[in-house]
C-alpha cells in the first residue's frame, strides 16, 4: 500500500464519518446499500482514481476501479431491493384487494341470506331447509375461494421474498468473497 493510498484511505475513513452518524440515527435497513453511503462509495473512488491518474500511482488506479466495481454492485443490489420490495408491496395489495373482494362477496350473501330467509319463513319447512342448505353451500365456495386466495397470494409473496433474499446474500456473498481475494491480492504483493 503507498504512502498516498494510506492518505486517501484515512480522508475516506473521515469522509465516512458523518455518514455513519447519520446512519445511527436514521438506521438504513441496509446501510452498505444505503444512498448516502454509495455516494461516499463513488467520491472515494473519484479521489483515488484522480490522485492515481496524476501521480500515476497503479495502486490507487487499481483500487478505483474495484471500488467502482463495488459501488456498481451496491447500487444493483439497492435496485433490486427496491425491485423487491414493489413486488411486496404490490402482492401485498392484491391480497388485500382479494380479502376485500371476498369480504364484499360475503356481505352480498348475508344480505341474499336474510332475504331468502324471510321468503322461506313463509313457505312450508322443506323450502326453507333447501334455502338453508344453498346458502350454506355458498358461504362454503366463498370460503374455499378465499382461504385459495390467500394461500396463492402467500405462496407467490414468498417465493418473491425468497428469491430476492437469495439473490442479496448471493451479492453479498459475491462481494465478501471478492473483498477477501483483494485483500489476500495485497497481502501476497506485499
Amino acid at each position: 500500500m503507498s504512502a498516498m493510498e494510506r492518505v486517501v484511505g484515512t480522508w475516506a475513513r473521515a469522509a465516512r464519518l458523518p455518514v455513519r452518524a447519520a446512519a445511527a440515527i436514521v438506521r438504513p435497513e441496509d446501510e452498505a446499500t444505503w444512498a448516502p453511503t454509495i455516494v461516499i462509495e463513488q467520491a472515494e473512488a473519484t479521489v483515488r482514481e484522480t490522485l492515481g491518474g496524476l501521480l500515476r500511482d497503479e495502486s490507487l488506479k487499481d483500487a478505483a476501479r474495484r471500488q467502482r466495481t463495488r459501488v456498481t454492485q451496491l447500487q444493483e443490489a439497492a435496485r433490486k431491493r427496491a425491485q423487491a420490495q414493489v413486488l411486496e408491496e404490490r402482492a401485498q395489495q392484491q391480497l388485500e384487494d382479494a380479502v376485500d373482494e371476498v369480504a364484499a362477496e360475503r356481505a352480498a350473501a348475508r344480505r341474499r341470506q336474510a332475504e331468502e330467509t324471510v321468503a322461506a319463513e313463509r313457505r312450508k319447512q322443506a323450502a326453507k331447509q333447501r334455502a338453508a342448505e344453498t346458502e350454506r353451500a355458498k358461504e362454503e365456495r366463498i370460503e374455499r375461494k378465499a382461504t385459495a386466495v390467500r394461500q396463492v397470494e402467500a405462496v407467490k409473496e414468498a417465493e418473491v421474498l425468497e428469491q430476492q433474499r437469495a439473490a442479496l446474500a448471493a451479492e453479498d456473498e459475491a462481494l465478501r468473497i471478492e473483498d477477501a481475494a483483494q485483500r489476500v491480492k495485497q497481502e501476497r504483493a506485499r
